[in-house]
């Protein structure tokens, strides 16, 4: 029984690894990768892993926090969707470092959700993704790190107006973060 449990956390964190690097140094791929947090649950027939509690992932550059990180993998074991997600005034956060010489990217949000197969991060609530001193803040921010494509959609606030974006790109012209904001 402690054998196949071992091999059912190897598979899930091997997974989840490979999963986190798509804005990260090539390099973090090769890195050990460190899940910490107060509960664990994985489920290799339902393909979805649950932490809870404080979770910190750590992988080279990579650093990941939440209250709770759920996966879910696909009929072959590959994972689709992780999703981060913060309690109360905690937002989740996700911190890499995309290339050697250039600042780290940070993006916190209440949820973030990341679609490892089609290279796509949401970013739900109280959305922020900052480079260096450019930064980009909505309440719903979508990325396609292949296509290097921003989207930003405008939510109903509670005070009963839509959310807005603020984009601050510095007068270098070195803008760390591509982006095409939406509507």
């Amino acid at each position: 029984m402690l054998l196949k449990k071992q091999r059912l956390s190897f598979w899930l964190f091997a997974l989840l690894a490979a999963s986190l690097n798509g804005l990260a140094l090539n390099t973090d791929q090769n890195q050990k990768l460190y899940i910490v947090s107060q509960t664990a649950d994985m489920n290799r027939t339902t393909g979805i892993g649950v932490f809870k509690g404080d979770v910190v992932i750590d992988q080279g550059s990579t650093h990941v926090t939440g209250d709770q990180v759920v996966t879910h993998n696909d009929k072959n074991n590959k994972l689709e969707e992780v999703i981060i997600t913060g309690v109360n005034n905690n937002l989740a956060s996700y911190k890499t470092l995309p290339e050697v010489g250039k600042p780290p990217l940070v993006a916190t949000a209440a949820t973030i959700k990341y679609y490892p197969q089609q290279h796509y991060v949401i970013l739900l609530k109280n959305a922020s993704i900052k480079q260096g001193a450019n930064s980009i803040n909505g309440e719903h921010l979508e990325y396609d790190i292949a296509k290097q494509l921003l989207n930003s959609t405008a939510t109903a606030l509670t005070s009963g107006g839509p959310s807005r974006t603020t984009i601050v790109i510095q007068p270098d012209g070195n803008t760390s973060i591509s982006s095409t904001p939406g509507s």
